[in-house]
């Protein structure tokens, strides 16, 4: 298991905020929320290659899971040079 904590900012169906993880520590994000849809990605440098990172889940209630892509690493799958995972995520109690 990947630990990951964002902290997301909403205006009308635009999100921004930042990630930390082992990618690094306050990247910056941005994406969509539409009803229960959320899209979300950032960007990381890793060994000179830029490293594309995409979220795209639905959301209940305290908790979103969908699919994680690793966009610009290489030939992993099929040639496509991406890689994609489930994830979940749970609101963290303040």
């Amino acid at each position: 298991m990947v630990r990951m904590e964002t902290m997301f900012a909403q205006e009308d169906k635009e999100i921004t905020g930042t990630i930390s993880g082992p990618m690094g520590s306050g990247v910056e994000l941005a994406g969509t929320i539409e009803g229960s849809s959320i899209a979300f990605e950032f960007s990381t440098e890793m060994a000179d290659t830029s490293i594309r990172w995409i979220f795209e889940a639905k959301v209940s209630q305290d908790e979103e899971s969908g699919d994680m892509t690793i966009a610009g690493t290489g030939t992993i799958e099929s040639n496509t040079g991406s890689f994609s995972t489930p994830f979940r995520a749970v609101r963290k109690e303040n």
